[in-house]
């Protein structure tokens, strides 16, 4: 940012232009994640949580979010832009318990996690299929 400044004692004026560069600093604070609880639904269905992320310096559409469950049989969509976000949880068949961990990292590369548990009850209303020989 470049500005020019004058200076007057009331026996003349004197003017100059100064330069002043901003260099950001990063403090290491991690983007914050809103508390997800446990989540259960039932096989063939879905839910969408809801959860918040931001951050001291990093846009929040600029923060790179990732979300894993070591289990197929649970499917994870993100949705959304800027602090609101969606987590869209699919349950495609029946899981016990496993754990969803979400991860938000920000551009100075701090980053922050959160982990719920997630259940899959079987639906009873889903065709089975049998084979014999």
């Amino acid at each position: 940012m470049t500005f020019t400044y004058i200076v007057t004692d009331g026996m003349g004026s004197a003017q100059a232009t100064v330069t002043v560069n901003v260099i950001h600093h990063s403090d290491q604070h991690p983007p914050d994640i809103s508390h997800i609880v446990d989540q259960s639904l039932i096989e063939g269905t879905h839910v969408n949580v809801p959860f918040t992320v931001n951050d001291d310096y990093t846009l929040p559409d600029n923060l790179i979010l990732n979300v894993t469950c070591p289990n197929p049989a649970v499917y994870l969509n993100l949705i959304g832009t800027g602090v609101n976000r969606i987590l869209q949880i699919e349950g495609m068949g029946p899981v016990s318990s496993d754990t969803v961990t979400l991860t938000a990292k920000d551009e100075d590369n701090a980053s922050s996690s959160t982990s719920f548990q997630v259940a899959v009850a079987a639906n009873p209303n889903l065709p089975s299929f049998s084979f014999s020989s």
